[in-house]
């Protein structure tokens, strides 16, 4: 198998491809993890979206727009219209977490 242009076998995106039993001979779904010392005094700031906001926007961009809000729900729905605005053709959700 391979992976081009994300996806695998150059037809089943990879993050849909950790469920498809038939993708299970090339792609594991066993996650990475990692574990992250964040300064409490400092505003941190979660962003779990797919494809649709990371197509269009990169994580430093993101996190800038998102740094402008004061609630999570509204810097969300922000950047779902943002990644729209932008072009955006695939999926977009998105989840943000002050921390």
């Amino acid at each position: 198998g391979f992976v081009g242009n994300g996806r695998v076998n150059g037809f089943l995106s990879v993050s849909r491809a950790l469920g498809d039993h038939s993708m299970k001979k090339w792609v594991i779904s066993e996650p990475y993890v990692t574990t992250v010392k964040i300064n409490p005094a400092e505003r941190n700031i979660l962003i779990v979206a797919c494809d649709g906001l990371w197509d269009v926007l990169s994580d430093a961009d993101a996190i800038e727009f998102a740094s402008t809000f004061e609630d999570a729900q509204a810097a969300a729905s922000a950047l779902v219209t943002k990644a729209l605005q932008e072009g955006s053709t695939d999926n977009v959700s998105v989840i943000v977490v002050f921390i």
